[in-house]
């Protein structure tokens, strides 16, 4: 009792007397329970408690001293009060930064650094590896070092690892092991905290835990965004149900988790682990097993994921197994889009684009069917056959009303061939770029252009990005030039910009395109497509 008096003497003398009333009770409790604490985990969490008041409150100064007084009084807990220390100097050196208290940081921030290294080395030492409180030492260590960019990063990283591996086999504990895996994924270190995650999944997935419980598990990380941790316990818990389900229902589950992951505008996403369960379903009952709505997802999905050969194989399944589909003419017209502008196929283009282009029914696909083969016809030097589409094109639109903008850029194609002027500059380098021979080897994959919304309605803003290019020399900046062509909407953006926001007017598929030069001349090309609804 006289060792609780005096800690708690110890207390209020270095807290400031501001504090209410309400806060010192609250503290004066915990300390109590840290100095009566017996078992480990309760210790830690008491002293997490007190961490969680101070540190909302920023009383670094006076956590730090009371962690003195009460290691100083109870030897046992001096492993957990030289971590928690070293956490005061992280957060109270991150806090600095954060509101530019310069002088402080300055004067005192080696001092901060020094005390954090060693309180830090001290905890490692003395604590055991089977104690969380190592674990978490060597977790800030490495935070530590990676955010000083200090050498040693790497080697304790690889302590980091080493200290998880030792701590699961000894420990029942899984909650540390996913607090792990998150902070590595916050850095960036995805292969690392993929593999620290699959050890918690292991912890968890050994122990009585039944199939539904696995289900809510993964459906809840999905839920607060940790995709990666949410498809590697997905992975276990499909595993499980492929062996004792009926197929049927094993192929509901699946398309469930696949429509969590497809691409859409808004929410959480990952196309390529969807595709990878669209894989699992084929595998299972076939590529018949997919309904209209399902194989059309898949394509789509693939289309966005810029996979654009297994969009390509999609589309074409889709269009075989459902060609009465509302969705059919968008699909051809996608195929001919993707044959001509990614696989260099000007041949397939117009078949795909030819059995659209004829339809007696007139809408966004048709015309754009019929613009598009008048381009490439014109492209050819075919300007007899490109002068038959145009016209088309402009005597169908009449009936409509509806497409007088791409009514007005087949007349000016069609001026074009009648004044002896060659094709649009703009139109022209992105089929040159798309479909000639000395352009094959050009790294396309260096960029790529991306749509903040793919599924707009008329007068929605979309915005286009083409993602940073891996500029020509090193640290210098290059000067780019963007040419942009295709249907850039209501806004044409500039030759300097690789953004731009935009919006349409009418629906259909929005083929946008931009071809990227440097001073060597042509470095890259993109294209993308936008489905106004």
């Amino acid at each position: 009792m006289k060792l609780v008096r005096a800690v708690l003497l110890s207390f209020f003398i270095t807290y400031p007397l501001f504090l209410n009333s309400v806060f010192a009770q609250e503290t004066g409790e915990i300390i109590r329970n840290i100095i009566d604490c017996a078992q480990a985990g309760t210790c830690y969490s008491e002293l997490e408690r007190l961490k969680d008041l101070d540190f909302k409150n920023n009383n670094y100064d006076n956590f730090i001293q009371t962690l003195k007084n009460v290691s100083q009084r109870k030897k046992s807990l001096e492993d957990y009060s030289a971590y928690f220390m070293a956490l005061a100097r992280y957060h109270q050196l991150k806090y600095l930064e954060a509101n530019l208290a310069w002088d402080e940081y300055f004067s005192r921030g080696d001092e901060y650094r020094k005390e954090l290294s060693v309180n830090l080395q001290r905890a490692i030492d003395r604590a055991s590896p089977q104690d969380k409180v190592y674990l978490y030492s060597r977790l800030l260590l490495w935070q530590f070092f990676k955010d000083q960019q200090d050498p040693k990063e790497e080697e304790a990283l690889n302590d980091l690892i080493k200290a998880v591996k030792e701590y699961s086999g000894a420990s029942t504990d899984a909650q540390s092991l996913k607090d792990i895996g998150d902070k590595l994924l916050v850095y960036g270190y995805k292969g690392k905290s993929k593999e620290v995650y699959r050890i918690y999944v292991e912890k968890i997935t050994t122990s009585d835990i039944k199939d539904e419980g696995l289900y809510d598990i993964a459906a809840v990380f999905y839920k607060e965004g940790n995709l990666e941790l949410a498809q590697i316990i997905y992975d276990v818990y499909i595993g499980r149900i492929i062996k004792v389900l009926p197929k049927e229902q094993a192929i509901s589950v699946l398309i469930k988790i696949s429509g969590e992951f497809i691409y859409k505008d808004t929410g959480f996403k990952d196309p390529g682990y969807a595709e990878k369960i669209f894989k699992r379903i084929e595998e299972l009952a076939g590529i018949s097993s997919f309904s209209q709505e399902l194989m059309y997802l898949r394509a789509f999905n693939l289309e966005k994921f810029k996979d654009y050969a297994g969009a390509k194989d999609s589309y074409q399944d889709f269009i075989q197994a459902y060609p009465d589909s509302s969705r059919y003419n968008e699909a051809v017209f996608k195929l001919g889009i993707i044959s001509a502008y990614i696989f260099r196929d000007i041949a397939g283009a117009k078949s795909y684009l030819d059995k659209i282009s004829g339809l007696a029914s007139v809408d966004p696909y048709v015309i754009s069917a019929l613009y598009q083969l008048g381009m490439l016809n014109q492209w050819q030097g075919d300007l007899t056959k490109a002068k038959e589409y145009y016209n088309s094109l402009i005597e169908r639109s009449k009936s409509n009303g509806i497409f007088e903008k791409e009514a007005d850029l087949a007349e000016q194609r069609l001026k074009e061939i009648e004044s002896g002027e060659p094709l649009s500059y703009n139109l022209n380098i992105l089929l040159d770029v798309s479909l000639k021979d000395e352009y094959a080897m050009l790294d396309m994959s260096s960029s790529s252009l991306k749509s903040s919304n793919y599924k707009v309605k008329p007068e929605d803003q979309v915005s286009l990005n083409l993602d940073t290019y891996k500029q020509e020399s090193g640290c210098s900046p290059v000067a780019l030039q963007y040419i942009w062509s295709g249907d850039t909407g209501r806004t044409p953006p500039d030759l300097d910009s690789a953004v731009f926001n935009t919006s349409y007017l009418t629906a259909g598929t929005k083929l946008i395109g931009v071809v990227i030069v440097g001073p060597s001349g042509v470095i890259g090309k993109s294209i993308d497509m936008v489905d106004v609804e």
